[in-house]
């Protein structure tokens, strides 16, 4: 994650957290993690088509208390970090026209 992206994110969720104490362990020691992390969303029936980028994946960032673990996720769209992802063909689910 840039830079920039970094600070965008750390600014949203201050901006929207309120409190910063770790939910579990109540201590306010927290990491966010750099790389970009992805939810993905397959078919009605679990299937999930990776090669053909025909059900969406959405970004995320891993914000984790670094005193006991606990890990929370943040999306990369609604935080402004990541542009709302598309399909790259349109979705047919499978016994449809």
């Amino acid at each position: 994650m840039k830079a920039d992206d970094l600070e965008a994110l750390l600014a949203f969720v201050e901006s929207k957290q309120k409190t910063v104490d770790c939910p579990r362990c109540h201590t306010n020691h927290w990491s966010v993690t750099g790389p970009v992390h992805a939810l993905v969303a397959g078919d009605d029936g679990g299937r999930i088509d990776f090669a053909a980028g025909a059900y969406g994946a959405l970004p995320l960032a891993a914000i984790i208390c670094t005193t006991c673990g606990y890990t929370e996720f943040v999306s990369l769209v609604v935080a402004g970090v990541e542009k709302r992802p598309q399909a790259t063909r349109p979705i047919r689910r499978r016994g449809t026209r």
